[in-house]
């Protein structure tokens, strides 16, 4: 499988989620669920998150499981970590992730403890704001990713980060600012055969990796 068949395949993933019955999670009661955890724990497979802030005071939400769709209502969805560690962590394969912004507060160290932190294979990430971390705003762990038109509005260390395992990861689109340490957006040594184009990184970027494409990215 090379870079654009695992972009479509994730894109597409989205599509085949939402002929599945969801589960509501609203701040202001008006949702079946109150947090996004127990939507996740629940076993529900696609979760809509409304308007609202949902604070994680001993973070991060971790959805562990296979195929599950987060979606929220876009920036007005609200993730706010008021603990020392990070905001929102998908470890599972084939997840989906749209439309929601992230806070982190008190850092940590560690792809885990990023602001918002993608760990399975297969992922597709798309319109996901971060603001505001200690540590890294978005990093990625897990091969064959598409992150997609997702912002990073200051972070300590990097904006966009691809670690080792992100071989084969699609990055289009993307914005990063404010970044205080390192780049806006970095591919690690093992991040190979991947693609990084049509993005903006005030700090620049960074490739280490092998085969991979780094063009047509600002400034």
């Amino acid at each position: 499988m090379n870079w654009s068949t695992s972009a479509l395949q994730a894109f597409m993933r989205q599509t085949v989620y939402r002929m599945l019955p969801y589960a509501t999670v609203a701040a202001n009661g008006w949702g079946r669920y109150f947090t996004l955890q127990d939507a996740v724990d629940a076993g529900h497979k696609w979760i809509v998150v409304r308007s609202g802030t949902y604070e994680i005071a001993s973070g991060p939400v971790t959805i562990a499981d296979d195929d599950v769709m987060v979606e929220g209502a876009g920036y007005s969805t609200y993730f706010k970590s008021t603990g020392a560690t990070g905001t929102l962590s998908f470890t599972g394969d084939r997840c989906v992730c749209k439309n929601l912004s992230v806070y982190n507060g008190p850092g940590g160290g560690g792809g885990g403890n990023s602001a918002f932190y993608s760990g399975g294979d297969d992922c597709f990430i798309f319109g996901v704001t971060v603001r505001d971390s200690d540590n890294i705003g978005l990093y990625v762990n897990g091969s064959r990713t598409l992150v997609l038109a997702c912002r990073v509005i200051t972070a300590d260390s990097h904006g966009f980060y691809g670690d080792n395992s992100s071989d084969l990861s699609v990055w289009v689109a993307n914005h990063s600012q404010g970044v205080d340490s390192n780049n806006g957006m970095t591919l690690a040594s093992a991040a190979n055969g991947s693609v990084m184009v049509a993005n903006y990184a005030m700090s620049g970027y960074s490739d280490l990796s092998t085969g991979s494409t780094v063009a047509n990215n600002e400034p």
